[in-house]
């Protein structure tokens, strides 16, 4: 996030379970990256970050997603990103509908 001071990356090599939400769910129960920095997404945020491949602050500098891309990123790495933020909203994404019933 542009306005973060501090920025963690982790390798988690672990594996977890078996209790999961849903079955779909066993396939993220790692290895994973964890990403964890010092800011946290506000109520804007959060609804501009579910409008995949639109920039909706081009006219701010100092915001994450300001071209478009932003978190958009991370699906370079997997098909299902989830986060927590402000410690207590839980986010996932799952533009295939592969992993989160619904």
């Amino acid at each position: 996030d542009a306005k973060a001071n501090k920025m963690y990356i982790i390798l988690d090599k672990r594996t977890h379970g078996p209790k999961v939400f849903n079955d779909a769910w066993k396939d993220l129960q790692g290895p994973a990256l964890l990403v964890w920095n010092s800011s946290t997404f506000n109520e804007a945020d959060l609804k501009g970050i579910q409008k995949l491949g639109f920039g909706g602050k081009r006219s701010d500098a100092e915001t994450i997603g300001q071209y478009g891309i932003g978190f958009n990123v991370v699906y370079h790495l997997t098909d299902c990103p989830s986060f927590v933020s402000n410690g207590d909203t839980m986010c996932v994404f799952d533009p295939q509908c592969k992993y989160a019933p619904g």
